[in-house]
């Protein structure tokens, strides 16, 4: 596949968790948006 998240929750602060999702989704948004396409 050409777009994917590989995600590791047990490497960072479980208090970083809900940002990290959000800027996850933030990207695919842009990605379905064409969001700096070329």
């Amino acid at each position: 596949p050409k777009n994917f998240f590989r995600l590791a929750y047990s490497s960072i602060s479980s208090k970083k968790i809900p940002e990290g999702i959000r800027r996850i989704e933030q990207a695919i948004v842009e990605m379905q948006t064409g969001y700096n396409s070329t």
